[in-house]
């Protein structure tokens, strides 16, 4: 058997990074573009994550989420003690990209401690939890409105371990 593929880091990864298009692949990509069109100044990026929830949920279905999307990723931003790492070009989810999929997926499993508060901590370090925290059950309970449940929480001090993936 493949090491690789029996660590539970490497199997939540390769779930994400599947063909199939699954909530966790929503939830990473929509917080790595809205990350990016903050980042670098670029409402391209934006434009990028707004396509990707349409062709997902239709224009209607995307308004409600992406506007959860947007107020939880410009929370985050702002709440974070240092720079959230985020990669563009990549076909992997970074440490930061996974942690922020834990927290919604903590979030939808009503895991107010202590994977919550682990994932929110390990992502923005010990500044304005609370307020990423209600923001990520925005988005959360957003997302379950439109049936898109995330599978589970990796653990949180596994991905903190984790460097950027190689792309």
């Amino acid at each position: 058997m493949d090491m690789a593929n029996s660590n539970p880091m490497s199997l939540f990864v390769n779930r994400l990074n599947g063909s199939e298009k699954t909530p966790e692949q929503l939830v990473g990509l929509g917080f790595r573009y809205w990350m990016a069109g903050y980042q670098k100044n670029d409402i391209g990026y934006w434009k990028t994550s707004w396509d990707f929830y349409t062709k997902q949920l239709g224009a209607l279905g995307a308004k409600s989420v992406v506007t959860e999307l947007a107020y939880w990723v410009q929370t985050v931003h702002s709440s974070a003690a240092r720079d959230i790492e985020i990669v563009p070009d990549c076909t992997q989810f970074c440490r930061d990209e996974c942690m922020a999929i834990s927290l919604i997926a903590a979030c939808q499993q009503n895991n107010a401690c202590p994977a919550l508060q682990a994932c929110a901590q390990a992502l923005i370090g010990d500044c304005e939890l609370d307020c990423v925290i209600e923001a990520s059950e925005g988005f959360a309970y957003e997302l379950a409105n439109h049936d898109l449940l995330l599978s589970g929480v990796a653990n949180a001090n596994e991905i903190s371990q984790q460097k950027t993936f190689v792309c």
